[in-house]
């Protein structure tokens, strides 16, 4: 099972994103956050 939060700080409007799960490293190919812009999991690609 896997688990994503999306959030932004609301002081800077920072985006930040969080994902727990079974597979290792998954952090670095679903998250994806840039500033000013926002961010987004896509749990299906992996």
């Amino acid at each position: 099972m896997t688990f994503s939060i999306v959030a932004r700080y609301p002081k800077t409007l920072a985006p930040g994103v969080y994902v727990s799960t079974a597979v290792p490293a998954v952090g670095s190919v679903l998250p994806q956050a840039e500033s000013g812009i926002g961010a987004q999991v896509i749990e299906a690609l992996a």
